[in-house]
């Protein structure tokens, strides 16, 4: 039986990685802008534009936690393939029988 050989990467992951680092310094930029400009009438949507930015990645992780603990049974299934009783580890020192 072959190994299955693992995807070197998925690119929906990255991107979704990057859009959330985009969102998270847009929305720290924000928060500094609302620091340091001079306080007017029209600068208060700076805080909550920034403060919802920072939040949008920590919102999708939390919910992601929430539907994996509330729904076990949609996880997707991990198979790991089993060693053969003849598998020799090169420097494994002394753990495990010789």
């Amino acid at each position: 039986m072959a190994i299955p050989t693992v995807k070197s990467g998925n690119i929906c992951f990255w991107f979704i990685s990057f859009l959330f680092f985009l969102l998270i310094l847009a929305g720290g930029a924000m928060l500094i802008l609302y620091i340091t400009l001079p306080e007017m009438e029209d600068s208060t949507w700076l805080a909550v534009a920034g403060i919802v930015l920072i939040a949008v990645p920590w919102l999708f992780w939390i919910l992601a936690c929430l539907y994996l603990t509330l729904f076990p049974w949609r996880k997707p299934c991990v198979v790991v393939p089993v060693a053969s009783a003849d598998l020799k580890l090169e420097g494994a020192g002394d753990i495990g029988p010789s």
